[in-house]
């Protein structure tokens, strides 16, 4: 089981890293893309919303981690179809209920929010993003987690090709954003299920209901502390420092977010895994992980470290929006807040499937509530990005408590003692 297990893990991480790179560019180059073609009014408005598309994709990543340990976790075909269409059903709900929610704040707020109708179609592209994400639910979760990395990786290039093409305005940036994705997670979700759909699960009873909304519950919060960390704190930063300064920040944080995003395509293919050593009882396994992530998080201090160090800030000028200011004690901050935030989203799916998932969503939310606490009150002292400075040091240790959590917790507590 372990061979079949790892040639898995290893298919899906070949197309990975080709999608990585390819997602890595898109984030690294849309941005700075956008932020030079916009006035400083209309890429505010891209970016509150991205805000709003990010709300809801918070409650979608939630169910695609509690939907990918169900269909792994089932131990027959039938099982494993009824998992993917009470997964499906549950997305299908609150797609509906995010749409109406998105059209009455449209309806609502049309005449006195600027760019209100962009906000409007970022969420209702995000929100048709999030409906057809069973069909990737279903591959990652029976191993063909490869499928919708290569699609993904296309998408990355298309998008990124079409804002170097396109004359770019508010709404052309809008539309490539995100509506290429959406048609990516459309062409996953046609790949995955070219055989018959999964039943449809009706929620019949509120117990069933509340059983499922329990299950999410823990990896809402995680996603909650994800949409706090990145964009809570630019709402933040905004209010105390002002417009330039938010798009600024935003730019940094949405940039990192973007670049380390790509990760989630190499976790997703061992949480499955990870749930069948669990399963299996190997702890020779589970041990090895373990250190794979030690040291692939000393490593990286290093190389991210070095790369700040020698860093050309006259480049970070010209990719941030015009009349920005960087130095280098704010690159340091940057890389560890980089590194801190692709750690933490590597490991956070293993406490959030386990037994600790409970006071893992605790313990995070409480570190970013904290962290933006001591963010503002650096920014309001006048030290410029203290926001940042907060994030980046508390993230690092977050995730470091993580690498040492997982030997130490997470292991012991999901496998029975001998």
């Amino acid at each position: 089981m372990s061979l079949t297990r790892d040639r898995q893990i290893l298919a899906s991480i070949a197309t990975g890293i080709c999608s990585k790179l390819a997602g890595a560019a898109m984030a690294l180059l849309a941005l700075p893309i956008i932020g030079r073609s916009l006035s400083l009014d209309d890429y505010n408005s891209f970016l509150v919303a991205m805000t709003s598309g990010s709300a809801t994709t918070l409650v979608f990543g939630a169910i695609s981690v509690t939907g990918i340990s169900s269909i792994a976790e089932a131990d027959t075909p039938s099982a494993r179809l009824m998992a993917i269409g009470e997964t499906a059903s549950f997305l299908a709900a609150v797609s509906v209920v995010l749409a109406l929610i998105s059209c009455g704040l449209f309806l609502l707020y049309r005449d006195v929010t600027p760019g209100a109708w962009v906000i409007f179609i970022a969420s209702m592209l995000t929100i048709a993003q999030g409906f057809l994400l069973s069909g990737d639910i279903y591959q990652v979760a029976t191993g063909r987690g490869y499928l919708a990395n290569v699609l993904q990786m296309l998408g990355s290039i298309v998008a990124l090709a079409l804002l170097l093409l396109t004359p770019l305005n508010v709404a052309s940036v809008t539309a490539i954003y995100f509506g290429v994705p959406a048609i990516v997670q459309m062409g996953v979700s046609v790949g995955a299920f070219r055989r018959p759909l999964p039943p449809l699960v009706r929620f019949t009873t509120l117990t069933q209901l509340a059983s499922r909304l329990s299950a999410l519950l823990p990896a809402l919060i995680n996603s909650v502390s994800d949409y706090l960390k990145i964009f809570g704190s630019a709402m933040v930063v905004g209010a105390i420092a002002g417009d330039l300064e938010y798009a600024v920040y935003s730019t940094l944080v949405l940039m990192a977010a973007r670049a380390v995003n790509p990760i989630s395509l190499f976790v997703r293919p061992i949480l499955p895994a990870y749930l069948d050593a669990q399963i299996q009882q190997d702890v020779q396994w589970l041990r090895k992980l373990s250190l794979l992530i030690a040291g692939g998080l000393a490593i990286t201090t290093v190389l991210a470290l070095a790369a700040a160090t020698f860093f050309n800030l006259d480049l970070a000028l010209k990719i941030l929006p015009q009349g920005a200011e960087f130095g280098r004690a704010d690159l340091f901050a940057l890389a560890l807040f980089v590194v801190g935030h692709a750690f933490c989203t590597l490991q956070s799916p293993f406490f959030v499937v386990s037994a600790l998932r409970s006071d893992y969503a605790r313990v995070q939310l409480f570190s970013v509530i904290f962290g933006l606490v001591a963010g503002a009150s650096l920014s309001s002292w006048g030290l410029q990005y203290g926001m940042l400075v907060a994030l980046g040091v508390l993230t690092y240790l977050h995730a470091c408590l993580l690498c040492f959590g997982i030997p130490r917790f997470l292991f012991r507590s999901a496998l029975p003692s001998s």
